[in-house]
């Protein structure tokens, strides 16, 4: 039932996120899976906290307009995106039941008769769905731990989560923390650190910086409540000699940092637009918190990063230290300053075996595990 080390011939149904945008970790591995397997992915909602920000109203205008619009429920080879109409409020029994009807009827309207079908998905809220499409397997792909998520109903998702652990018939974690914390007391919990799509990322055209001329420093991403602005800010101000390029959406007051004269803002760009961007600058940053949340994340930009072929400084969150031959780990401004200096001075120690590394971290190699890890089901 494999080519090349893949899934072939199935119904995969896939609950995440949406599927426009920046791709998620997810997003990656079904884009390997859907030239031999038939793919269903739903835009559904999560029960994140409301807040009145930017963010909040544009992903809602997007959830709504998704709902009406023709666009969003549409055919492009193997894959078929859809919108069931979701509403946020899960604390809410008959919204969930409202929500989970919805979600049954779009998929058992749209799913392929004749295969196999396994559903994926990387969200608690599935819990109240599992088995009810029809499927033969079920797997939890759990990128994060989202009961500490900035925003997220913790008692719901933790209660949402047990559910869904104890109904799915596979766990795979990207994280050591998350594969030992995440069980189904069934089957083993697989680990799956995150690829990266090398040939996107390589396109950053070396960048030598005219002599006197002031460095750029970048990061890409949300940012949020995972961001550590106090020690970002700490190190804008003691390096006005730099200039600091932020790339994402706000999710959070970044008034202690935006009105620095050497930071830029650009807001969120499109993925296919960051090679470019990221042409010009001299360095990558990681100012991520140490926390409960830190000790579960596996950041998806950090091999992103390093497949820029840029230097890159990080704080010491416990999956990113597991590279640190390749990253600078700093865990305080002081440090962080040494070592964001150092690199761009070019004194960082280059590694040889960057590359190799790389190579054995695709997207097409990390589907490939994927797929044997879901193989395990049907022995």
């Amino acid at each position: 039932m494999k080519e090349s080390g893949l899934l072939r011939g199935y119904n995969l149904i896939v609950m995440s996120d949406d599927w426009i945008g920046h791709p998620s970790s997810s997003k990656h591995l079904i884009r390997e899976l859907l030239p031999y397997n038939s793919v269903l992915w739903l835009n559904t909602v999560g029960y994140r906290s409301l807040s009145l920000t930017a963010y909040d109203f544009e992903r809602a205008f997007r959830k709504i307009s998704g709902w009406f619009s023709k666009s969003h429920e549409k055919q492009t080879g193997n894959l078929k995106v859809l919108s069931p109409v979701c509403l946020p409020f899960g604390k809410s029994r008959l919204v969930r039941c409202l929500n989970s009807f919805c979600i049954v009827r779009a998929v058992r309207a749209h799913l392929n008769q004749g295969a196999k079908t396994i559903f994926i998905t990387t969200l608690p809220s599935a819990a109240d769905i599992v088995g009810r499409l029809g499927e033969d397997y079920s797997v939890y792909y759990c990128f994060d731990d989202l009961t500490l998520w900035p925003g997220s109903d913790r008692e719901l998702t933790c209660k949402l989560e047990k559910e869904l652990l104890s109904k799915v018939d596979l766990v795979v974690a990207t994280s050591e923390k998350l594969q030992k914390t995440r069980k189904n007391g069934v089957r083993q919990t697989f680990l799956l650190d995150h690829g990266v799509d090398l040939d996107h990322f390589r396109k950053v055209s070396p960048y030598k910086r005219p002599e006197g001329s002031v460095p750029t420093v970048a990061y890409f991403g949300l940012i949020d409540e995972r961001c550590d602005l106090e020690l970002l800010s700490q190190v804008i101000s003691k390096m006005r000699d730099v200039n600091f390029l932020i790339i994402g959406l706000k999710r959070v007051d970044c008034s202690s940092i935006e009105l620095f004269p050497n930071v830029e803002f650009t807001g969120q760009i499109p993925y296919a637009d960051l090679p470019d961007r990221l042409s010009r600058t001299s360095a990558l940053i990681l100012p991520y918190k140490l926390n409960a949340l830190a000790e579960s994340i596996n950041p998806l930009k950090i091999k992103e990063y390093l497949a820029t072929g840029l230097p890159v400084v990080s704080t010491p969150l416990p999956e990113v230290q597991r590279l640190s031959g390749f990253v600078s780990i700093a865990s305080e401004a002081a440090q962080f300053i040494t070592a964001l200096r150092n690199a761009l001075e070019g004194s960082s120690p280059p590694s040889a075996d960057l590359d190799s590394y790389l190579a054995k971290n695709s997207w097409r190699q990390k589907a490939s595990e994927f797929s044997a890890m879901i193989e395990t089901l049907f022995s």
